[in-house]
């Protein structure tokens, strides 16, 4: 009875997760179809702030 029961718990935190997966890569597809050259745009101007905010903390930590 024991056994069987925490083979159910597991069973169904695996399809949870599973779930849980398939739907964040599902978003993420759908997400990065919509607009690859937008996307694109946004991760650079992210990286670029990212960049500069470092480097002011390593002039102000200086």
């Amino acid at each position: 009875m024991g056994t069987s029961f925490v083979s159910i718990i597991v069973i169904a935190l695996v399809a949870l997760v599973a779930v849980i997966g398939l739907g964040l890569l599902i978003a993420y597809l759908v997400k990065s179809a919509k607009g690859a050259k937008g996307s694109m745009e946004e991760g650079r101007q992210r990286q670029a702030e990212m960049e500069g905010n470092a480097s002011s903390e390593n002039d102000g930590n200086e």
